[in-house]
């Protein structure tokens, strides 16, 4: 396994990323690949380092998987009060464009995992870059506009007025959402941008998820255009599916070992 640093250009500013390649991925035998998009306030680690492990689960199943940093997360030269829902749309179809045409990837053999509201991006990703065969999901909602936003929401009128709002996230960090991205997810369209697109799905929600229903993962499965849909519901498993508990890394990592097995299982079958 193969991990390197890459910095891929968009317009004014870079976006950073990390490409992992299995061991014997060459021009002559290329490796297929999954690109990894991360929440609201993450970065392309992801709680608990839990896409850094995935990258490494992938690999020794001879999968590629480049995850990149959003604005505001991570190695990101943006602030995050600049991130909005269409910037990072443009970001991972540029981080598509990159992969694909990447010595030792196979460009017909492209997929996208996005975790909660990466899960959002990556549904209306998919229906813009036909490249793209296979879409995974982790507690992450199907919704066209602010629907299942309420939490930001609830501040538009400040931001609004203000150009930018100080939010109280679920696990308690605080976030300066900008103007446009209030604007931006009020025109987003992802359960009609998802309804387009025919390939595997895979939708991972938590029986006991609070932030996102996994009401919302049956809901994306009904929507899709997808024939092939399928949806998971891990017993037991919150928003996070339990790598922190009491503010700390989880001495029990069950749920999410379980959560990366179905998740490589499921792209070494469908990709």
């Amino acid at each position: 396994m193969k991990e390197q640093s890459v910095s891929i250009p968009k317009g004014s500013y870079n976006v950073p990323g990390i490409l992992v390649s299995p061991s014997g991925a060459t021009k002559d035998k290329p490796a297929p690949a999954v690109v990894l998009l991360h929440g609201t306030g993450g970065n392309k680690n992801e709680i608990g380092d839990i896409y850094k492990r995935l990258a490494a689960q992938l690999a020794s199943r001879g999968y590629a998987s480049l995850r990149i940093d959003f604005a505001g997360g991570g190695d990101s030269s943006q602030p995050f009060v600049e991130n909005n829902f269409d910037d990072s749309v443009a970001d991972a179809l540029k981080s598509i464009e990159f992969l694909a045409n990447y010595t030792g990837i196979d460009n017909n053999r492209i997929g996208v995992l996005g975790y909660s509201q990466g899960g959002r991006i990556a549904q209306v990703v998919v229906a813009r870059a036909p490249k793209v065969k296979a879409l995974a999901t982790w507690s992450s909602a199907s919704s066209n506009g602010a629907k299942n936003l309420e939490i930001m929401f609830n501040h538009a009128e400040e931001a609004y007025a203000k150009d930018s709002a100080m939010v109280t996230m679920p696990w308690g960090t605080q976030l300066e959402f900008g103007k446009k991205f209030f604007t931006a997810m009020e025109n987003s369209r992802a359960l009609d941008e998802v309804a387009k697109y025919k390939g595997p799905l895979l939708a991972i929600g938590g029986s006991e998820d609070t932030v996102v229903s996994p009401l919302l993962a049956r809901e994306l499965v009904q929507h899709a255009g997808s024939t092939d849909a399928t949806l998971r519901i891990i017993d037991g498993a919150d928003h996070g599916f339990k790598i922190f508990a009491d503010n700390k890394l989880n001495p029990d990592q069950s749920i999410a070992e379980e959560l990366l097995k179905i998740t490589t299982d499921w792209f070494a079958e469908k990709l």
